[in-house]
């Protein structure tokens, strides 16, 4: 998006920070979210392991061909994986994962469905003991998805390169609003960087107002926080003119 960052604001230090929109359909921040996202998958892997149960399982689940479009598709697959969803935790008790939506470009938009979880599809086994291709098969056409489906084993680098890849792929196709990713409670979150909460403007909130909560909370000089904060107002102004002038040119 042309307007992101939104705004300005201030840390404890009296020092300027940028606000971020955090929305998918934002080019800026699609990528701050995917590398957020591929750094808790790779924290989740890593507890995998450290607990014994190894690397992850990635399933990656297709729709069928009654999903004749991708409004359609995308519809279809918050049903399509509560049923799934349900079905993993019938057989093991517990499920954890982390699942998340790709928009197949080569196929339309059409959107695929990957979960990652510690465990294999709760469907029947060869003879070593092992989902087979054929079990992994059944086992999506039974809960309403595509007869394509995949399982493979990956390691934590792998999962958090798939999660980056897919879930910052730029799809108009995908509805606003729609949940790129799907995480059970246990799935561990990033841990805290830490500091104070940032100072930001509210929307009913001018300048002068602002600048004087800014004073009150830091203690520093209210001209020296003026100054930072219209400088960096402006370099924003500048950052989001810069980005609309060729989306202007295209209207044209």
């Amino acid at each position: 998006m042309a307007k992101c960052p939104v705004t300005i604001a201030f840390d404890h230090s009296a020092h300027t920070s940028l606000i971020w929109c955090g929305q998918w359909d934002c080019p800026n921040c699609a990528k701050r979210n995917s590398g957020k996202w591929a750094k808790r998958t790779e924290l989740a892997l890593k507890t995998f392991a450290e607990s014994g149960e190894g690397d992850a399982w990635m399933l990656t689940l297709t729709l069928g061909s009654e999903y004749t479009s991708v409004l359609a598709g995308y519809r279809a697959i918050p049903k399509l994986w509560d049923s799934t969803r349900k079905a993993y935790q019938r057989y093991y008790g517990t499920f954890t994962y982390i699942a998340f939506v790709e928009g197949q470009r080569k196929r339309g938009g059409m959107p695929h469905f990957h979960i990652l979880t510690p465990v294999e599809p709760p469907t029947k086994r060869g003879r070593r003991g092992y989902v087979t291709k054929r079990g992994t098969h059944d086992f999506a056409v039974a809960f309403g998805w595509g007869f394509e489906a995949e399982l493979e084993l990956v390691t934590g680098s792998q999962a958090a390169v798939y999660v980056s890849k897919y879930t910052s792929k730029g799809d108009p196709s995908m509805p606003r609003n729609f949940r790129r990713v799907r995480v059970s409670r246990d799935i561990p979150e990033l841990p805290d960087l830490g500091g104070s909460p940032l100072l930001v403007p509210s929307r009913s909130e001018d300048v002068a107002h602002f600048v004087a909560r800014v004073v009150d909370a830091t203690g520093v000089n209210a001209e020296d926080v003026y100054k930072a904060y219209t400088e960096a107002l402006q370099w924003l102004h500048n950052e989001q003119e810069r980005r609309e002038t060729p989306l202007k040119a295209k209207q044209r």
